[in-house]
């Protein structure tokens, strides 16, 4: 018996059948599971994976079968949900282990007519993928976002421990326009959906404790800020306590003459939340300009802060711009905190985007770029750095 996976569906059956917090019933049943830590993290991706997805395991799991789902057992539901997981998102899973080990627990929690059910739903699921193709094209796109997109509930558990962690708020991001991140219908792509916006948000504001803060960011719009209006009102009735809107829309993307300062003084008179301005500030007289047309007080700045990293203190405080020698620590305190993590192995690339920001405000991050632009050994590339502070020190 894979004992991995029978904690596994355990924690699942909890989640979907007795409303458990996923981290909750989770960390419960590892407490009980003789697991080495190999098999403690894989039940964790497992658990997570396999909640967030769970209304898209659901639609996957009616490809398959050709009985209601609420009639097949509990713990068998849970099982063959776990199974499409793993085939459908899990590619250092062979599929065969995912069958095999399906067919392992079903024996453990059912007879043998279901134990064959398993089987053949899931070889089926192998065998024709293609019947768990998302719906597309008109009229089909709120059913493909749902699917795909992550489930409000599962946003309202992660905000959950998120504060229980120490955060002192939660922030979601509507606006992001990263290509990967919309593919997954994530970001930006949400700005289609005002609906998904509004669930998502009243989801997590009932969740969280009252007085913790819940923002969120958006743009004005997919492809025209026209559509800033349904969005803002599915922020406000969500339940959002504050409200950054980035003043471009997601197929503006980041050109500088696309930003619409203007338009979020249009929209500023209904909004009766704190309302922060974001979009094309690199500077302080940005900022000032910025403030004077959007009429908000209150700014953010994101890219901007990658080129001065105290581009925050130099608008509100008038401080001194950061000096490169202050700035190359920065680089190294980051490096050094990046190695403790669990991907330390994207640090090298890391650094460079970074330094790509750094370049148009400090010709010496040009340089360093230069030398360090063909390094990808972790180690090589702090020495790097090291001798840059000594150099510039």
């Amino acid at each position: 018996m894979d004992k991995a996976r029978d904690t596994a569906i355990k924690i699942m059956n909890e989640v979907h059948e007795n409303g458990a917090y996923a981290n909750v019933a989770l960390t419960r049943q590892l407490r009980k599971a003789e697991l080495d830590d190999t098999d403690r993290r894989f039940v964790t991706e497992l658990v997570y994976g396999a909640v967030k997805a769970g209304d898209t395991l659901d639609w996957i799991l009616r490809r398959y079968v050709n009985r209601p789902l609420k009639k097949i057992p509990p713990m068998i539901r849970e099982i063959l949900r776990l199974g499409l997981y793993q085939i459908f998102y899990l590619d250092k899973v062979p599929d065969s282990a995912a069958c095999n080990t399906a067919v392992d627990l079903a024996k453990k929690y059912s007879h043998p007519g279901t134990v064959k059910f398993v089987n053949a739903v899931l070889r089926t699921a192998v065998r024709e993928p293609e019947r768990a193709k998302f719906p597309e094209g008109k009229g089909h796109a709120t059913k493909g976002l749902a699917l795909a997109s992550q489930h409000p509930q599962w946003l309202a558990e992660n905000a959950v421990l998120a504060t229980e962690m120490g955060s002192p708020g939660i922030d979601i991001n509507f606006g992001c326009p990263a290509r990967r991140v919309n593919q997954s219908c994530g970001g930006a792509a949400l700005l289609k959906e005002p609906e998904a916006i509004y669930k998502i948000l009243k989801a997590v504001r009932d969740a969280l404790p009252a007085g913790q803060i819940l923002s969120a960011k958006v743009r004005l719009g997919w492809s025209s800020p026209e559509e800033c209006h349904e969005i803002i009102d599915a922020v406000l009735k969500g339940g959002a306590d504050e409200l950054a809107i980035h003043a471009r829309t997601k197929e503006d993307g980041y050109k500088a003459d696309a930003i619409k300062w203007e338009w979020i003084n249009t929209v500023r008179p209904a909004i009766n939340i704190p309302l922060i301005a974001n979009g094309e500030i690199w500077n302080a007289s940005d900022a000032a300009q910025c403030r004077k047309t959007t009429g908000c007080a209150d700014l953010m700045v994101g890219r901007g802060a990658l080129q001065l990293p105290n581009l925050g203190a130099v608008i509100a405080r008038n401080e001194a711009e950061m000096p490169w020698t202050t700035v190359i620590g920065l680089l190294l305190q980051y490096a050094e905190a990046a190695l403790l993590q669990p991907r330390s192995d994207y640090l090298a690339s890391r650094l460079k985007q970074w330094l790509v920001f750094l370049k148009q405000h400090y010709v010496e991050a040009a340089e360093l770029f230069s030398i360090i632009r063909t390094i990808h050994d972790t180690d090589a590339f702090i020495a790097q750095l090291h001798q840059a502070k000594t150099k510039w020190a």
